[in-house]
C-alpha cells in the first residue's frame, strides 16, 4: 500500500496525532522510518508487546521535533 503524498505535509501530521487511528499512525510511522519497528507483526517478531496509540502518538511526536 502506497501512502499518502501528503504524509509529509505539517498540516495532514497534525490531523493524524489529534483524531488518527492508532493504525493510521502506525502506517505515518513506517512511511517516516521504514526501518522502525511500528507494526504488530514486526514487535512480535522481536518479542515486544503492540504498541498502544498513547505511544505511538508520542513516538511520532519525537519525530516530528
Amino acid at each position: 500500500m502506497k501512502p499518502p503524498i501528503e504524509f509529509h505535509e505539517s498540516r495532514v501530521q497534525q490531523e493524524i496525532i489529534r483524531g488518527g487511528t492508532r493504525e493510521q499512525i502506525i502506517e505515518w510511522l513506517c512511511w517516516n522510518d521504514p526501518n522502525g519497528c511500528y507494526t504488530d507483526r514486526d514487535s512480535e517478531a522481536e518479542g515486544y508487546s503492540r504498541l498502544t496509540r498513547e505511544r505511538v502518538v508520542n513516538i511520532m511526536r519525537a519525530q516530528m521535533s
